[in-house]
């Protein structure tokens, strides 16, 4: 970390001697100034340095924004620190008495702070900066948020204004919230008068005119009410609960909450999921209700399913005819397919992944593994496989690290499996991970569960093809599951 500050130093230095210094202003006091936006940054808007950096700095990543070229978004870091003690390029309210302050320094979000910013629909809470991003897309359209800069929670204004967003970081100095030269003690007051007068928040003009109210599907935490605990996901505990609704009364629902201590990293990979299940609307797919992202924890709200996970119901009901397995594989299928032709690869279907609805119908659930692929991509490729249902993966993601719609294909000839032997015990019986890794490699399949009707065995040797080109897709599944479902008798296993 040392050596970059350094490097980075070294290279602005440099940049100084290439720059075109300001009268009254040595190249000392300019390579020291506080460089509180990526526009005053001489390395940022220098070509040939920039092009030099690489990925070596991290000045500009959070505190600034750093989007001015693509180059500053790939480094998460530290926001500029380069201080001055004996002059300045304009006035700067992070000075005092000679002091310089740090952005945040004294800058405590208290749950007082808080509440009050919850009052402005500008307010966005922990919404991360890539779909913060999305929503603005005119001059002057502005979001306040929370973000951490150095593991230290503040607040940030992202506007747009020219070609790009920017996020420019709230400071605190005697007292009060500043953005450049204007302070308040309030924040809200602050915000408002810098739209009212029209006051810049960066010298290149850009300032704050339209304020982009919360989604419809971001939910107060004072509307939420936890009861008990369901269940653990990949990323998430997940509760019973109920939510205010807008007629006054309650509705009950899942409640899907972080694991543990919330980093940076865990916020935005749990926001991406709540991202990605709130754009889906399916009868087989578990429906998103809204978020909770003002103030941590960050809660998913998820529709209610009555009568809980899939998987522990067939350990409880090991009675149930084949037609109704049947129609449990069916249901999977027809949300699946919905998943696939939206391009989403699900990475974790399983029996303990669907949940059943009121009328027993099943729906997949837990997206925390689960990506979108985009244009002519097929498949995303993993270099490392961590925290990955290794019963339920292919010979493909094994050997080559790859998921795709197929790969999804072969977990659910699994899922299949498991619903045909009521879950009595997880895919490969008696075996270690090791020994199931060796045995999907080599082309060594699972028995089929007793019991099970011969059309329903075929469907599910052919998820389980070596290639998966030769697997159906999951309209092919749809189908083929159907015309079963609807015999009137099968022969079994």
């Amino acid at each position: 970390m040392i050596a970059g500050k350094s490097f980075c130093l070294l290279l602005i230095a440099f940049a100084v001697l290439t720059t075109t210094v300001p009268t009254g202003v040595s190249a000392r006091n300019l390579l020291t100034a506080q460089i509180r936006s990526v526009d005053d940054c001489p390395v940022h808007n220098n070509d040939v340095l920039h092009s030099v950096m690489g990925r070596v700095c991290e000045m500009c990543h959070e505190m600034f924004g750093g989007n001015t070229r693509e180059e500053c978004r790939t480094k998460s870091g530290t926001a500029a620190k380069a201080q001055n003690n004996s002059g300045t390029l304009e006035s700067n309210p992070t000075r005092a008495s000679g002091k310089v302050v740090k952005a945040t320094e004294g800058a405590v979000l208290t749950d007082d702070i808080l509440d009050d910013l919850v009052k402005h629909n500008w307010y966005h809470g922990l919404m991360p900066r890539e779909e913060v991003e999305e929503m603005l897309t005119k001059n002057g359209d502005f979001v306040v948020r929370k973000t951490d800069v150095q593991k230290h929670a503040c607040l940030a204004v992202s506007v747009f204004y020219g070609d790009r967003v920017r996020h420019i970081v709230l400071k605190m100095l005697n007292g009060k919230w500043h953005i450049r030269d204007h302070g308040h003690e309030n924040v809200g007051e602050l915000i408002t008068q810098h739209v009212d007068k029209k006051w810049d928040v960066q010298k290149d003009g850009a300032h704050l005119i339209n304020a982009i109210p919360r989604p419809d599907y971001y939910i107060l935490h004072e509307h939420v009410k936890l009861e008990q605990k369901l269940g653990s996901g990949n990323f998430g505990d997940v509760f019973k609960g109920t939510m205010k609704i807008p007629t006054g009364g309650r509705e009950a629902v899942a409640v899907k909450i972080l694991k543990g201590v919330m980093g940076k990293a865990e916020r935005i990979k749990f926001m991406k999921e709540a991202s990605l299940t709130r754009k889906f609307n399916h009868t087989n797919i578990v429906q998103m209700l809204g978020v909770a992202a003002q103030q941590e924890p960050i809660m998913i709200i998820l529709e209610h399913a009555p009568n809980g996970s899939l998987n522990k119901y067939l350990q409880k009901n090991a009675d149930l005819d084949w037609k109704t397995l049947v129609k449990f594989v069916l249901d999977g299928a027809e949300g699946m397919f919905y998943l696939s032709s939206r391009h989403v690869i699900h990475r974790d279907i399983a029996a303990r992944n669907c949940l059943l609805g009121g009328s027993n119908e099943v729906k997949i659930s837990d997206f925390g593994l689960s990506v979108a692929v985009e244009g002519t991509q097929h498949q995303v490729k993993e270099s490392r496989l961590k925290n990955v249902p290794i019963r339920w993966l292919s010979p493909e993601t094994f050997q080559k690290g790859v998921f795709s719609t197929k790969s999804d294909v072969w977990s659910f000839g699994i899922m299949i499996w498991e619903i045909f032997s009521r879950c009595k015990s997880e895919p490969y019986p008696g075996k270690t991970n090791a020994e199931v890794k060796a045995m999907i490699v080599t082309d060594q399949r699972m028995k089929s569960p007793q019991g099970m009707p011969v059309p329903m065995e075929d469907i599910m040797q052919c998820c389980w093809l070596e290639k998966p080109e030769d697997r159906p897709d999951f309209q092919e599944l749809v189908k083929k599951v159907g015309i079963v479902y609807n015999q009137k008798e099968v022969e079994f296993v």
